[in-house]
């Protein structure tokens, strides 16, 4: 009887943390769609608005194997820089023509070839040592297939310098003109994750998450910022590691950046493993220190990071609180206790809430309520990533295939010294 009585209150408090994340879930949605209704007609940055002094900027743009797109990303960048202002690729141990083609675009490259050390944030690292003979004002990241909306790249620099604090801009992932059901789903995903919860928690006062591209840090800050890792989530990491000390980042919704969903299943799966599962751990090494942390010192913003933080991938979540509401009216029935069943469906409401409402907001156009229906579906073919995350989570770096089946041969006419501002052809 002990024993059954401590299952269910394990059961029970189980149950009242997902009702309070997926609440706090539908307080994001709630706030953002708040947020913009006060936003109408009115400027969306008031201190670049103002009139903010011009700000030297530095953009790195880590590349491996992205020959397929580097050239164009590369002009439409430089068309958005201004005199003094630099745009440096680093070309990550690469086996295509991606330095070659950057450099002929018009961008500053360096070489890194060490394939003992793979990963974005080696790269980054690799940048930042470059800049730091003459650094900027402002560093932002960008990656190298993606694409930033026209004339947004200076306020960005102008309100990162205002602000002093790292600035993540809105991420997404529009659709293919074929979409797939697939497609639409990821891309609905993303603009959850990325700027509706992201919009939502600023509106609360919280800090943002880093998503990977777009985002912006005051020079002090990024030289003194660790970014050499093979961490296959290494924004999100680096998010955490600077709100610990205090210098969290923040949602900027002015700008929005974009890149292309992955080309195929596989490259979608591989990247959603990475994601999740990079997530999954990140809640199991980083919670525990920021509740600690938040016990020494309360902080409103950390405490809305650590609820962002656990709030788990919504496939899971949505898949666990089936599971809960499924044993929790199991439990009604025996007579057990009806507190379960009544946080779960709870739980339900909210979450369920949530999605209608951000797909109110951003969804309609992406996705129809018939294809809502499928949503479960859909679901239940991410399992097998979340059961290989207990099995075996992926800890090592892959880089996403967004090329539609195109691979990097090897590139014999490029030197293999390290070079500082153009690249050597051997042709």
């Amino acid at each position: 009887m002990l024993v059954f009585h401590s299952i269910l209150t394990a059961f029970g408090l189980l149950s009242f943390l997902f009702s309070l994340l997926a609440v706090f879930l539908l307080v994001e949605v709630v706030a953002a769609w708040i947020s913009r209704l006060r936003q109408r007609g009115e400027s969306l940055d008031p201190i670049v608005a103002h009139g903010s002094q011009p700000t030297r900027l530095a953009v790195i743009m880590p590349a491996h194997n992205e020959e397929a797109v580097i050239e164009r990303t590369v002009s439409k960048m430089l068309e958005q820089l201004n005199q003094g202002d630099q745009l440096i690729v680093v070309a990550d141990n690469c086996t295509d023509r991606t330095a070659k083609f950057a450099f002929r675009a018009g961008a500053e490259v360096i070489i890194r070839d060490n394939p003992e050390q793979r990963g974005k944030g080696y790269a980054l690292q690799y940048g930042v040592d470059h800049l730091a003979s003459d650094p900027p004002e402002v560093m932002v990241i960008v990656d190298a297939d993606c694409e930033i909306v026209q004339g947004t790249l200076q306020s960005l620099a102008q309100a990162t310098a205002a602000r002093q604090c790292p600035l993540q801009a809105a991420y997404i992932m529009p659709v293919p003109a074929q979409a797939t059901f697939r497609d639409r789903i990821s891309a609905f995903a993303v603009m959850l994750k990325n700027v509706v919860r992201l919009q939502g928690l600023a509106a609360i006062g919280g800090p943002s998450l880093l998503t990977g591209t777009g985002m912006a840090f005051p020079w002090e800050l990024a030289q003194r910022t660790q970014w050499a890792s093979g961490d296959i989530v290494e924004d999100m990491t680096i998010g955490i590691e600077l709100a610990k000390q205090g210098d969290f980042p923040r949602f900027y919704a002015p700008m929005t950046i974009s890149a292309p969903l992955p080309s195929t299943k596989a490259a979608a799966t591989t990247q959603r493993t990475r994601w999740e599962h990079g997530h999954l751990r990140n809640i199991r090494r980083f919670v525990p220190q920021l509740l600690i942390s938040l016990v020494k010192r309360p902080s409103w913003s950390m405490l809305l990071l650590v609820f962002e933080l656990v709030v788990p991938p919504l496939s899971l979540f949505a898949a666990s609180l089936l599971m809960l509401l499924f044993v929790a009216g199991v439990v009604g029935v025996i007579g057990a206790s009806l507190v379960p069943l009544m946080l779960c469906t709870t739980a339900f409401v909210a979450f369920t809430l949530a999605i209608m409402g951000a797909w109110r907001m951003e969804g309609r156009n992406l996705l129809s309520l018939s294809d809502l229906a499928r949503v479960p579906v859909y679901i239940l073919g991410k399992l097998p990533i979340y059961s290989a995350a207990v099995r075996k989570a992926e800890t090592q770096w892959h880089r996403t295939d967004r090329s539609a089946g195109q691979v990097g041969k090897p590139a014999p006419h490029l030197s293999k010294q390290q070079t500082l501002g153009s690249v050597d052809v051997i042709d």
